[in-house]
């Protein structure tokens, strides 16, 4: 799915450079139902999502800000003949082997879980070692989103890392941004602020 909502974002990027050839009625077709379906998760507000998502909605969001800018998303089913979608689908196979390459880091969860201290009650839960996957002091089952973006105990260090990275506290991916990049000064200021507990 990550590499569907590339294929999303670097729409929304050829959409922005080449506005004025384009047009204010814009449509993306994906044959990617899981990614359309992500999007609408992470912009309901119920559900985490990858940080690429986030970036989307975003872009979306800016896009939109015209009156005059209709932008839809629409799934389009693969495999079943449609011109348009075999020629994307043969397209992108031929770049894998000439195309350009496209640097992807691992999502947060990717590299984090690696750390059982910072994943909180609910790894340590699902390995028998805590009777509840809660947070002792908010009881909210205690992940790696809790601990950074919800939990009260760290509050504090929650809004100096708010200030000196300059992440705005409303934007719901600010903290997975910071950790899709595992090796970012920020992301080694989150996982420091954890460990310090």
């Amino acid at each position: 799915m990550t590499m569907e909502l590339i294929a999303i974002s670097e729409s929304l990027k050829y959409i922005i450079q080449n506005h004025d050839n384009i047009g204010n009625n814009v449509v993306i077709l994906s044959d990617s139902k899981s990614a359309l379906q992500h999007l609408a998760r992470c912009a309901s507000g119920h559900s985490r999502g990858m940080p690429i998502a986030y970036t989307v909605l975003e872009t979306i969001h800016r896009l939109t800000l015209s009156p005059a800018m209709i932008l839809r998303l629409q799934w389009v089913p693969s495999h079943l003949g449609l011109r348009g979608n075999e020629e994307a689908d043969r397209l992108a196979k031929l770049a894998c082997t000439e195309g350009l390459e496209f640097p992807i880091l691992p999502f947060y969860t990717e590299v984090l879980t690696k750390f059982k201290n910072i994943c909180g009650n609910k790894f340590a839960f699902m390995m028998k070692k805590v009777n509840s996957p809660n947070c002792n002091i908010c009881d909210k089952v205690e992940d790696v989103q809790h601990i950074l973006v919800e939990c009260v105990k760290f509050k504090k260090e929650r809004d100096l890392i708010l200030r000196k990275f300059h992440i705005n506290a409303y934007d719901v991916g600010g903290f997975l941004n910071i950790l899709a990049n595992p090796t970012s000064k920020a992301a080694r200021f989150v996982v420091d602020m954890v460990s310090q507990d």
